[in-house]
């Protein structure tokens, strides 16, 4: 052979895990990425699907994450926030005021005159 031929370095695609916590204010999630920068990092929303997507090069070659989540109708999608620390993307996921729960304050009827 008069060329040589280029190697490619092997693409590998990850499903990341991720671990959901609620408390009565917020849903969060958190996403194990290692070796992504936000730079490397997508985070689409649309419709009650929270979409991820990640690029990045490793030694091995070119890693690619990517998963999709269905969110619950009470998130509120003005209220989404992420976080990217130490190959962990956190998650907040507001929801909605109507959605959230709330003490009914319990009253005595008024006496009649």
């Amino acid at each position: 052979m008069s060329e040589e031929k280029k190697l490619e370095r092997p693409h590998a695609r990850l499903i990341p895990s991720a671990d959901f916590f609620e408390n009565d204010d917020e849903f969060l999630m958190f996403v194990d990425l290692p070796g992504v920068s936000p730079d490397d990092l997508e985070l689409n929303y649309e419709d009650a699907v929270l979409r991820l997507s990640a690029k990045t090069e490793r030694a091995e070659g070119t890693v690619v994450f990517d998963r999709t989540f269905q969110l619950p109708d009470s998130v509120d999608p003005e209220a989404l926030a992420a976080d990217l620390e130490a190959g962990v993307l956190k998650v907040s996921m507001k929801k909605k005021e109507a959605m959230r729960p709330r003490k009914i304050p319990v009253g005595t009827p008024a006496t009649a005159s």
